[in-house]
């Protein structure tokens, strides 16, 4: 799942959240989590420690 996608789906969640069934939510939300941790982890690998 790609950023892009997990993207649209929060929007398309958000659109229509009053339909949606609360597991639905939840996956969709726990998915969103997963991918923005492993961006975050992604940034740490690959920023250089500043020297003084």
């Amino acid at each position: 799942m790609t950023r892009l996608s997990v993207a649209e789906e929060l929007e398309s969640a958000a659109d229509r959240i009053a339909d949606m069934s609360r597991a639905n939510l939840q996956v969709i939300l726990r998915r969103a989590a997963l991918m923005l941790r492993g961006t975050l982890l992604a940034c740490r690998w690959t920023r250089k420690p500043r020297t003084l």
